[in-house]
Order: C-alpha cells, then sequence, then structure tokens
C-alpha cells in the first residue's frame, strides 16, 4: 500500500490526539469574539500617507492605546458624524481663501445697502430696512472675521 503523505491509511482507523496545548487554549480564550454577520466591517479603504503623518498618526494611535487601523477608523466615524465640525477642520487653504473672498464680496453688499439706507434717513426719509441692512453687514463682517482667523491659524499650524 502507498503512503498518504502521513494522512491516514486505508483500513485503520484515525486516532483522537490532542491537537492543541494549553498555551494555544489560552490564546484562543483571550481572542475577542466574532462580529454577528450584519454589525462585521467588510469594507477596508486604503489611505496613503508620508512618514511624517504617519509617524503623528502612530503617535496619536499609541496614546490613546489602539492600533493605527483602530485609530483611523474611530476617527474617521467621529469626523463623518460631526460634519460641521469636521468641514471647518479639513477645509483646505483654497477653499478657505474662496470663503474669504465671497464674504468680502457680499460684506460691499451689504455695506453698499446700508450707505443707502443712511443716505434716505439723512434726507429726511424712512429707512424700514435699516435694521435687515445692519444686521446683514454684521453677518458678512463676522463671515469674514470666520474666515480670516481659519486661514491664519492653517498658516500658522
Amino acid at each position: 500500500m502507498a503512503s498518504t503523505g502521513g494522512g491516514s491509511k486505508p483500513g485503520q482507523e484515525e486516532k483522537p490526539t490532542e491537537r492543541h496545548s494549553r498555551r494555544d487554549r489560552a490564546v484562543r480564550a483571550r481572542q475577542r469574539p466574532r462580529q454577528p454577520p450584519e454589525k462585521k466591517r467588510l469594507h477596508q479603504p486604503n489611505t496613503r500617507f508620508n512618514d511624517e503623518e504617519f509617524d503623528l498618526i502612530k503617535s496619536a494611535a499609541a496614546r490613546c492605546n489602539l492600533s493605527v487601523a483602530g485609530f483611523l477608523a474611530r476617527s474617521a466615524l467621529a469626523a463623518a458624524r460631526d460634519l460641521d465640525r469636521t468641514s471647518a477642520e479639513i477645509a483646505d487653504e483654497r477653499e478657505v481663501i474662496t470663503a474669504l473672498f465671497d464674504s468680502r464680496r457680499r460684506l460691499g453688499w451689504a455695506g453698499s445697502n446700508l450707505n443707502q439706507a443712511v443716505k434716505a434717513l439723512n434726507s429726511g426719509a424712512e429707512a424700514p430696512q435699516l435694521q435687515a441692512a445692519i444686521a446683514a453687514v454684521r453677518r458678512a463682517a463676522e463671515t469674514v472675521h470666520a474666515a480670516a482667523t481659519q486661514l491664519i491659524e492653517q498658516r500658522t499650524s
């Protein structure tokens, strides 16, 4: 009869052997339970980092007692759940400059409306839209201030 490469031989019963040592069972006991199919994470996107970025991420993951993958997953999910804050944090300089120019245009428009309302008041006419014009100037000025502050913070960080 030919050998079957270490497997059972025809006509012989296979003897049950203890396949796992105590150490193997202890390691298996420490493994986390498997995710149920409806919660299992199936998607694994790829990202690329330069050495400086990756070192920063590794350091942050270590401080949070997480693996790099776990840190990236939790960070991305936290960012996705708070899009208002996230969009402000990840806006690049070009977007901020675009917002700044847009705000400057709006501030000019609101200032023009305010000047027309004041001119009407000075000539003795009523200016029913004065409060709305003042509010528009304030909003535009606040938007310009926020965009300028964000641009300065990005350049200093």
